[in-house]
């Protein structure tokens, strides 16, 4: 049997693997212990993204040529996990803008159970399981509601579940925050010369990430639902703080300071201090109430920053750049 991890042959000695499952197990727990995990598999061609672990069982050595895993890093892994999990439900919003034909009730349940089971694994790695609970027990009560519409054929279950796939976006974009900032922990507890092109490849997702999300904050502000958007905005400068440590130790690893490349920018050090000064701006706002200014400064100066961040990583993560 030959085994590959990210396109690059291995030889893994086995003791007393009965089964597919027993390999994969006792591969998962060699990549875990440098903090990475199994994103997917290849066995004999075919791609396995999720398979429950009896059919694993069934499946012998022996009849086993090639397996291929893609091994991730666990913040990269929980970062593609939720732009997955986001397409999904963006995807769900345009089937079910029309009828609830069998066909579609079948893809929307196997993505329901795919969600949760995938949802559920980033909460894990990621030590988050009783502050996720909530998404789960929803994507479950989804799952409920669709049989229910499906045995009773209602006529419009084509809006009712178009509003439940809403509530839940609404509620997964502002939990994915906190996801966010564990991912960026992580990132900067084992960053590294080696891994900086993967770190930096995760900033630039996680901040588009976060330009949807200083969108929809201003937008709760906008509405009046400031209660709502309080928690948010700390959150969105615990983000920003992070972001600006994580920049910084790249400059010092790298030895050089990858705004300067840039035309038009000064310093990093120019740069982090104006962040500096719209953070305070932010906190004083906050104390104040000030839901106008905090409205304004998270809609366009914050957003702001994020594209200067954005364009900051694709350059660090560069190998290209002198």
């Amino acid at each position: 049997m030959e085994m590959y991890i990210n396109n690059q042959k291995i030889n893994f000695s086995f003791t007393d693997e009965k089964n597919v499952l027993d390999i994969v197990n006792s591969i998962e727990k060699w990549v875990g212990k440098d903090n990475n995990i199994i994103a997917e598999f290849n066995i004999n061609g075919k791609d396995y993204y999720s398979i429950e672990a009896e059919d694993l069982k069934k499946i012998k050595p022996e009849t086993v040529n090639i397996i291929k895993f893609k091994v991730l890093s666990v913040p990269s892994y929980a970062v593609a996990v939720m732009l997955e999990l986001n397409n999904y439900f963006t995807n769900m919003k345009k089937v079910f803008a029309n009828e609830l034909t069998p066909e579609k009730y079948g893809m929307a349940v196997n993505g329901l159970q795919w969600c949760k089971k995938t949802f559920s694994s980033v909460l894990t790695v990621l030590k988050l399981q009783a502050e996720g609970a909530f998404i789960l027990k929803d994507m479950h009560e989804m799952e409920v509601e669709l049989f229910r519409l499906k045995n009773r054929n209602e006529k419009n279950c084509s809006d009712v579940m178009q509003k439940l796939i809403k509530v839940l976006m609404e509620k997964m974009h502002f939990f994915c925050i906190k996801i966010n900032i564990k991912i960026l922990e992580k990132n900067l507890q084992s960053l590294s010369l080696n891994n900086i092109p993967e770190v930096a490849e995760d900033s630039y997702k996680l901040l588009d990430m976060t330009e949807d999300i200083l969108v929809r904050a201003a937008e709760k502000m906008q509405s009046g639902k400031d209660a709502e958007a309080l928690g948010l905005i700390r959150d969105i400068m615990e983000l920003f703080i992070i972001f600006s440590h994580l920049a910084d130790k790249i400059i010092k690893i790298k030895g050089s300071d990858p705004f300067t490349l840039q035309e038009g920018n000064g310093s990093f050090k120019d740069f982090n201090s104006k962040l500096v000064a719209v953070l305070k701006t932010v906190e004083s706002a906050l104390k104040e109430n000030d839901f106008v200014q905090l409205s304004d400064i998270i809609e366009y100066e914050l957003r702001e920053y994020t594209e200067k961040y954005k364009s900051f990583f694709q350059y660090a993560g560069s190998d290209k750049v002198e």
